[in-house]
């Protein structure tokens, strides 16, 4: 009898064996891995990994320009009580509902940056050990953002800018309130109200858009790479009637009106 055809096949069937059997029991074993949500292990990167991606190519900000590596997703997608004595009031309805979200939660970029204060937190840099960069924020800190966040790296993140103008180059500070609309607690942002600020009417419009949270589509049109179509007319004359007297004085200036062409582009 020829078992030749009987061994092909055993050995056929072994080799099928050690590629397909591992991912087979690798696919069912992880079907009953959980992860503890209390303990912030959600990856968010599971699901959103080209966003992840983004966040790690880019230097910015929020992704890693203080030196301490990039934010985590829940620095922006998880409401944490930030003090609503430093933010405008406005923002209290996000404040309230910060923790009844189950995943990630759509904050508006003002919740961070409405604050009142802004530059370096005093003393500054590291002439004195109170803002010491390196020494434990916690200890003088616990609890400022209910019970989220209690790791120093996650201030640092934040708090500590590592071009700032301390002694070994690293500097505490608060975060920078978006001044210029009238938008903030900061006395200077509400002596001027937005009056002089060209992109102000951007910005409260972008807050009756129902597309994203709050103005956010204006923060992310100006400061992310997010690309914009904006259609707008451009100012191309001033016209008015003047009326002189005898003597060439100007006694009236009426009918004035403005004048354009419409524009649009797509930014890249």
């Amino acid at each position: 009898m020829n078992n030749k055809p009987l061994i092909f096949l055993f050995v056929a069937i072994v080799a099928i064996g050690f590629f397909v059997l591992p991912n087979t029991l690798a696919m069912f074993a992880g079907q009953h891995s959980w992860y503890d949500p209390n303990d912030d292990g959600i990856p968010c990167e599971k699901c959103h990994f080209l966003e992840a991606q983004e966040m790690s190519a880019l230097v910015g900000p929020h992704t890693g320009e203080t030196g301490y590596d990039r934010m985590e997703c829940t620095y922006c997608h998880r409401g944490f009580d930030i003090g609503t004595n430093n933010i405008d009031s406005s923002f209290t309805s996000y404040l309230d509902n910060s923790y009844k979200v189950h995943a990630g939660q759509t904050l508006p970029c003002m919740y961070c940056h409405s604050g009142a204060d802004s530059g370096y937190a005093p003393p500054g840099g590291l002439s004195s050990t109170k803002h010491d960069p390196d020494q434990d924020c916690i200890f003088c800190h616990e609890g400022v953002h209910g019970d989220i966040y209690d790791d120093n790296d996650d201030c640092r993140k934040c708090h500590v800018n590592a071009s700032g103008s301390g002694a070994a180059g690293t500097s505490v500070m608060y975060i920078t309130p978006a001044k210029g609309f009238g938008l903030t607690e900061n006395a200077t942002d509400k002596a001027y109200n937005g009056n002089r600020s060209v992109h102000t009417k951007f910005v409260q419009d972008a807050k009756n858009m129902s597309i994203l949270e709050d103005s956010n589509e204006a923060c992310l049109g100006c400061h992310t790479t997010t690309r914009v179509n904006i259609s707008w007319t451009r100012l191309e004359y001033i016209a008015y009637d003047v009326t002189a007297n005898s003597s060439g004085y100007v006694v009236s200036i009426n009918n004035s009106a403005i004048g354009g062409a419409n524009v649009s582009f797509m930014s890249s």
